[in-house]
């Protein structure tokens, strides 16, 4: 496997596809009646957006609307929720079947509603009351839903999915509360839930591991037991997403020493790490495998995580408002040359919703252009690796590694210092576990994440 690498700052976009030079808006821009909190995108496999939102203009109610091809319209009544309507979320399947899930503010029950085609219809009875939630479905079409029940110290996590007209429930103990901790955007707090087109349920969560300090966990259901597939200390899950491989890519931000940088994991590799970069929001993935995430206005895009070619181009997105709050989906009903990539964002000053959309090939390729960048080959290794550095900028740095306690295990210093830089490292003897790469200048600060097994 190749080591992890880093994505550019500035990248020249080339296919043979059709593509838009420009972001555009679908339908009007603020097409929301008021205030859109909380809001999600879907695309249907048949290529229609919607989004679902607390609208502001009723009470925070839940709402969802889609874009017929001309103007964007409710699915229902605005409003269906019986009062506030917390942690929307929504998801169809291949048949086009649309659900939504959601948290009542006044008691934290959870409902679960499928559109019929004229109103939203409860799917069962659903007993269990959680703030935190999440709703997936399996490639059947049946939907899994998952759920937190808070304890002093640990939480439980409880997976459940609807058969033979009830919720049947699975549960696993996490290894602290669950969403506390800080690090991570405002909403990182909800599980993420996704199903492999064979069956497999996976769960990703944040979690408290010191005051300040979240974790957070990979499970996946291997019966009668959940698993750990994956697990990192410092970093807050943003989003989970299955390929057409049934590979499973979660996208989770780290922070540490008041750096943010992201990191992917397919299974439980680590694939890629974006570096110092803006905090990544959301992810999501097209029919070929090529990984799209979106974080302070970007559209980050690496091409062919699942293949280890890791090239990476940057396409300018609209100014998101700084508010965690957006979403990004890409439409996959055309299969054969192009896709589509949505955003759904709070627009600045009235946090009405907009969404846009900019079409683009399978298979991008980009030019880098990159200004400052490491990379470390292999990652994870044995504790022998190469250390490769671009730095655009003369200054004056320092390049350390630290572990996880914040002590320093090397240094070294380069004065006046521009261009290439590489180094082997022999740590062979350092004990195994999570180490931190660290370049330092006078204004710039670049950390990377090392992992010794």
């Amino acid at each position: 496997m190749k080591g992890i690498l880093t994505t550019c700052i500035f990248c020249v976009i080339t296919s043979a596809c059709a593509a838009q030079t420009a972001w555009q808006f679908v339908g009007k821009q603020q097409f929301t009646p008021g205030y859109a909190g909380n809001p999600d995108l879907e695309i249907s496999d048949s290529g229609t957006p919607y989004v679902s939102f607390q609208d502001a203009s009723i009470g925070n109610k839940a709402a969802v609307m889609k874009f017929n091809g001309t103007k964007w319209v409710f699915e229902g009544v605005d409003g269906f929720s019986s009062g506030i309507a917390n942690n929307l979320h929504l998801a169809s399947d291949k048949y086009d079947s649309l659900y939504v899930s959601y948290s009542n503010a006044s008691d934290s029950s959870v409902e679960i509603r499928k559109f019929n085609g004229v109103t939203w219809l409860p799917v069962g009875v659903f007993k269990d009351k959680s703030y935190h939630t999440n709703i997936a479905l399996d490639f059947s079409g049946t939907p899994f839903v998952v759920t937190v029940h808070p304890h002093t110290i640990n939480d439980t996590v409880i997976v459940s999915h609807f058969t033979g007209g009830q919720w049947l429930a699975n549960k696993f103990i996490a290894s602290g509360i669950v969403g506390s901790g800080g690090g991570g955007p405002p909403g990182t707090e909800n599980p993420l839930i996704r199903i492999t087109r064979s069956g497999t349920p996976y769960v990703a969560y944040g979690f408290e591991v010191n005051p300040g300090q979240t974790g957070m966990e990979i499970k996946k259901y291997v019966s009668p037991n959940w698993v750990t597939s994956f697990s990192d200390s410092w970093s807050t899950p943003n989003a989970m997403r299955v390929n057409t491989r049934d590979s499973v890519f979660t996208e989770y931000t780290e922070s540490y020493m008041n750096s943010y940088e992201n990191t992917v994991v397919a299974g439980n590799k680590a694939i890629y790490n974006s570096g110092y970069v803006p905090t990544f929001v959301d992810m999501d993935l097209d029919t070929a495998s090529n990984m799209y995430m979106l974080g302070s206005g970007l559209v980050y895009l690496t091409i062919h995580p699942a293949h280890d070619s890791l090239n990476g181009s940057v396409i300018q997105g609209p100014y998101i408002n700084g508010n965690y709050t957006a979403k990004i989906a890409i439409d996959k009903s055309n299969k054969v040359s192009c896709n589509t990539i949505y955003l759904a964002y709070q627009d600045t000053g009235t946090n009405q919703l907009s969404v846009v959309s900019l079409k683009g090939p399978l298979g991008i390729k980009a030019i880098q252009q990159e200004e400052n960048s490491i990379s470390v080959f292999p990652n994870p290794n044995n504790g022998m690796f190469e250390i490769s550095i671009e730095l655009s900028k003369t200054d004056n740095y320092t390049i350390e590694l630290l572990n996880s306690l914040g002590q320093q295990i090397y240094s070294e210093k380069k004065e006046a210092f521009s261009g290439h830089y590489s180094k082997s490292m022999d740590l062979h003897t350092t004990s195994p576990g999570i180490y931190y790469l660290v370049v330092k200048g006078r204004v710039d600060q670049v950390v990377r994440k090392v992992i010794l097994y």
